[in-house]
């Protein structure tokens, strides 16, 4: 115990919970080591007392009903639940119940316990294994059979009315079958039907030519053999006809030589360009951030050992090197040689320090503060941490956890 000038801040005897107590006696400030729980050793004398008395206890779950009401009814007008009478009784402290009816209770119980132990000695010599159970009088279900119900040996059954007489037409297994009258089908080919068939694709043939005709002035054609010629002309018809594309017309925007000629022109124009392009390598589409896009370049895990140079000092983390960005997720500081109070997290940037974090708890030696974040830093951006409560000379570390980027251009 020690006596101080001032009480410190409620956040710093927060801080130091554990390892050192505040607090005032007769109006003076003092501090002391955090006291120690130290239970006090047993004697074997209470040790066994202990024992019996939590088997009394456990007893009373083993009571009979009897008993049980008993002190249940006694415990009714009084502050004490009936387990504790039922201990009192045991213990031969009984103030509230006559003696006699005490002696009841024992004696009833004492009954009970010789009428169970009984019970079990007679369990206990019983072949379980061996047992042999009789079933001559056992009761039968309704209607299971009995000797009355049975035929004696040798009874046949006999089935009523046996003789069943069958009539009717019977059929070998394969029957044959003439196709000779079997009526034909509505359309049937005949050699009627075909016949007439012959004689319609003729007369559809004259009818095709006599329309093709329709119309013809035969005052010109004075010859049976033009219109011979003529009609020949109009049978082939049906037939693959020779065609010539030379006087054909063409469709719409159809290509032509000149047309062509023009297109050709145009290909020559595109791959001259092409070839400009790829001497410039502008042959492909570049897309570029403008320093606004990053690329992950790796995993960053850079820890910082150093020296504080005086009480309450601090150490930095590496540099953010050039060209790239720093992603920290992650902080951890430690003093391991000292124990602190706080630990102060600052940025600096563009040789500005900017504090963002402020961690206060009594950290033992080599004990690390944490701190997750989201922060981007610059080349040449760094997290400083401030020890509260470290030395000069202490070795402190603080250690960065992320992402390494590359910035796009």
């Amino acid at each position: 115990m020690a006596r101080i000038d001032a009480l410190p801040s409620l956040e710093i005897i927060r801080g130091l919970k554990g390892i050192l107590d505040f607090y005032v006696w007769r109006g003076l400030p003092c501090v002391r080591a955090w006291p120690k729980y130290r239970p006090a050793r047993q004697t074997a004398a209470s040790l066994a007392a202990a024992l019996v008395f939590g088997a009394i206890v456990k007893s009373y779950s083993l009571l009979g009903n009897v008993p049980l009401e008993a002190y249940r009814e006694d415990a009714l007008d009084q502050p004490r639940t009936a387990r504790d009478i039922m201990v009192t009784g045991v213990y031969g402290n009984l103030h509230e119940a006559s003696m006699s009816d005490f002696l009841d209770l024992l004696v009833e119980c004492r009954d009970f316990l010789s009428a169970l132990t009984a019970l079990l000695n007679a369990l206990d010599s019983i072949d379980t294994d061996q047992i042999v159970v009789n079933v001559d009088e056992s009761v039968l279900p309704t209607g299971a059979a009995t000797a009355a119900k049975q035929l004696p040996d040798g009874h046949n059954v006999t089935v009523d009315n046996p003789s069943v007489p069958v009539t009717g037409t019977f059929w070998q297994a394969t029957q044959p079958v003439s196709a000779a009258a079997l009526p034909l089908p509505s359309g049937a080919a005949t050699q009627a039907t075909l016949a007439t068939l012959s004689t319609e694709a003729k007369l559809e043939t004259v009818r095709v030519l006599l329309a093709s005709l329709d119309g013809k002035d035969f005052s010109t054609d004075t010859t049976l053999g033009n219109l011979l010629t003529e009609l020949q002309a109009k049978a082939d018809l049906t037939e693959t006809q020779p065609v010539s594309a030379a006087a054909l017309p063409l469709p719409a925007g159809a290509a032509t030589f000149a047309r062509q000629t023009s297109m050709l022109s145009r290909l020559t124009e595109i791959a001259d360009l092409q070839d400009a392009l790829e001497s410039k390598a502008l042959d492909r589409i570049l897309i570029r951030g403008m320093d606004q896009l990053h690329s992950f370049a790796g995993v960053l895990c850079s820890t910082r050992t150093a020296l504080i140079s005086g009480a309450n000092g601090f150490v930095r983390s590496h540099l953010v090197p050039a060209g790239l960005i720093w992603h920290v997720t992650h902080i951890a500081a430690a003093d391991l040689t000292n124990a602190t109070t706080a630990h102060d997290y600052a940025i600096e940037h563009d040789l500005s320090g900017y504090a963002f974090h402020w961690d206060v708890a009594a950290f033992a030696t080599g004990v690390h503060s944490q701190y997750p974040c989201n922060l981007w830093l610059d080349p040449s951006d760094d997290i400083y941490v401030t020890f509260v409560g470290g030395q000069a000379g202490d070795s402190c570390l603080v250690r960065l956890i992320g992402e390494i980027m590359t910035l796009e251009t």
